[in-house]
């Protein structure tokens, strides 16, 4: 358990360092060149992964019904893409990064929602709880009081 909270809090030290640098870099370049840089990178690192995994034959792309190939493309561009450069439009218009960062953390809510009712997960009343808790947080923190 101590493991999967190291990595998390490294994970959101990760995102907090990206969205630094993000809204940093939007000052210096527009949102557009910023995307147009990132796609580039990550189509590299993307195709690394690729080539990799495909010598390594965890690729098994023909196994995979089209239902599953229209959900991987959906979530890579909703939660991939389109947030992203929805939030770089925002970082781009918004002098106050921590607000527009803590503002986007509310994805847990969504996250509990959707899964109840698409993945039919169980939810239990410290998970509503806390998610409870966490959007007030970020919320008190995006008022500014």
């Amino acid at each position: 358990m101590i493991e999967v909270i190291l990595i998390s809090m490294l994970i959101s030290l990760f995102w907090g360092i990206g969205a630094v640098g993000q809204k940093w870099l939007l000052n210096c370049i527009s949102v557009k060149a910023y995307y147009i840089y990132a796609s580039l990178i990550l189509a590299i690192v993307g195709l690394g992964y690729f080539l990799i995994y495909y010598k390594e034959g965890i690729i098994h792309a023909h196994t995979m019904k089209p239902k599953h190939i229209v959900i991987l493309i959906a979530t890579v561009l909703i939660g991939g893409t389109i947030a992203n450069l929805m939030f770089a439009y925002v970082l781009s218009t918004n002098n106050n990064t921590s607000v527009a960062t803590a503002l986007s953390a509310t994805y847990p809510m969504f996250t509990l929602i959707l899964a109840y009712y698409l993945l039919k997960e169980n939810i239990d009343k410290k998970s509503i709880i806390g998610v409870i808790l966490i959007t007030a947080g970020i919320m008190l923190l995006s008022a500014n009081l």
